[in-house]
């Protein structure tokens, strides 16, 4: 019978880049100004703009939800909105650009991951 490592020792690297507070702080830079707010009605500036304690419960809370393998499921709604793209007529779906609204945090949680990984596929 072959013995295999739990989940948490696989992945070990990734969560070290998860756990680093540069990554984090670059992660949370990096959501881009002047985009509408999710489903949650939070705008990229109000985390950004949280006190440093709010941004060490956050990166705590993503630490967590990396050592348990859980991300709320609440944080994968989105909502999608329907923008005319100025041309033809209103009345045709295809003259409409679909636009995804996520939360946040979501988002950011997201991009560390994705940051993290993309590091090791290089």
């Amino acid at each position: 019978m072959q013995h295999t490592a739990p989940a948490s020792q696989h992945r070990q690297w990734l969560h070290s880049a998860l756990d680093d507070e540069l990554e984090f702080d670059h992660c949370l830079k990096g959501l881009a100004n002047n985009k509408a707010a999710g489903p949650d009605d939070v705008c990229n500036e109000v985390v950004k703009a949280l006190p440093p304690a709010g941004h060490q419960a956050l990166h705590n809370m993503m630490r967590i939800m990396w050592a348990t393998g859980l991300t709320p499921h609440s944080w994968k709604r989105s909502t999608t909105l329907l923008l005319y793209k100025q041309k033809g007529t209103p009345l045709e779906l295809k003259y409409y650009r679909w636009i995804g609204l996520e939360l946040t945090v979501y988002k950011l949680w997201t991009r560390m991951v994705t940051r993290a990984m993309a590091d090791r596929a290089e």
